[in-house]
């Protein structure tokens, strides 16, 4: 067996570590989640011009939430709690506002 001089063992360290790395930054990327995504995740409240078309948001406590030029045609939202929220349009929903935007 051929004997590794310096130079090949310095090469497959910093090969090693680029493999590494770039591991390590596919895993994180691949792991975050767009504003649409914590959104409906419930990790977010705010997701200003995002596209929820089609959302399911049946139920959901969106009290005080940022919606201002986000997307939600055909979006459900029956039952949600809208008090507060900054609608579509910019415009705060009033209080006890409950599936619609009562303004």
């Amino acid at each position: 067996m051929k004997r590794m001089s310096s130079r090949d063992i310095i090469a497959m360290a910093v090969l090693s570590a680029v493999i590494i790395v770039i591991s390590a930054v596919g895993v994180f990327a691949a792991g975050a989640l767009s504003p649409e995504q914590k959104f409906l995740k419930r990790q977010t409240k705010s997701c200003p011009n995002c596209s929820l078309i089609g959302a399911s948001l049946g139920d959901a406590d969106l009290r005080g939430a940022n919606l201002s030029g986000a997307n939600i045609s055909g979006a459900n939202l029956s039952g949600a709690q809208l008090t507060y929220t900054i609608w579509t349009d910019g415009s705060k929903c009033s209080h006890n506002s409950v599936t619609t935007c009562s303004k």
